[in-house]
């Protein structure tokens, strides 16, 4: 994963626009569980710089967001397709 943590944008889009699909996925697929945590990381760092280890995550979400990947707009949408099952369509008065 620290492969995609490039703070330049033409590095970091060079590499993505050579990278396969399986590999832009298998980011994704890494980042998927722990991504809310991680943004709150990113965020305590608030007014002050951040470390180089903090510096890569935030280039490795900002590489998921230049390969199409928004992984809390999919999340949210997995929770509104879940609730949908769970409750049904809603019923008219």
């Amino acid at each position: 994963m620290c492969r995609w943590g490039f703070g330049d944008d033409i590095v970091r889009n060079d590499l993505v626009d050579k990278s396969t699909n399986a590999e832009k996925r298998e980011l994704h697929d890494a980042l998927y569980e722990p991504f809310e945590r991680v943004t709150e990381w990113l965020n305590s760092f608030a007014g002050r710089p951040l470390p180089p280890e903090a510096e890569a995550f935030m280039y490795m979400q900002t590489a998921l967001d230049e390969m199409g990947y928004y992984i809390l707009e999919e999340k949210r949408a997995q929770l509104r397709s879940e609730a949908a099952t769970t409750f049904g369509p809603p019923k008219d008065s």
